[in-house]
């Protein structure tokens, strides 16, 4: 998953190589998932500073969905990743404030569905070794 959410926040290009029609069914859902998703032309933004002072590699990447586009009107108002490049599980952390929210917010996983309430001040995942969590932040 960590290539499909890397694709699905930075609004890149996904790619599927080899014979789709050999492709597992839980890959082939998780790119539907994501196809049924598209709503782009947003600006991906990065409240991971390291990214900018030598990690090339951000650990926190989002989305701000703006009025009137397709995936606000479902109700979703942002889209957060949290990533893990290195080959050992690591703690990946957000300040709220980064990410633009002052209070707590209500989030569900892309992935599995499962809701959650961010509400201390920094929000901190540990994440497996070359792992992503993609979460969904709802409109209040």
């Amino acid at each position: 998953m960590l290539r499909l959410t890397w694709g699905y926040i930075n609004m890149g290009m996904l790619e599927v190589d080899g014979r789709l029609e050999e492709l597992p069914e839980n890959y082939v859902r998780a790119v539907r998932k994501l196809t049924d998703r598209c709503d782009r032309g947003h600006r991906c933004l990065c409240p991971d500073e390291r990214a900018f002072t030598g990690d090339p590699l951000p650990e926190v990447l989002y989305v701000d969905f703006p009025e009137g586009s397709r995936t606000r009107k479902a109700g979703i108002r942002q889209s957060i990743a949290f990533f893990n490049w290195t080959d050992r599980p690591k703690l990946v952390t957000a300040s709220r404030y980064s990410l633009g929210h002052t209070g707590p917010v209500s989030a569900e996983d892309f992935w599995t569905g499962e809701r959650e309430e961010f509400s201390e001040e920094f929000i901190t995942k540990r994440l497996e070794p070359r792992s992503a969590l993609l979460y969904d932040i709802m409109e209040c």
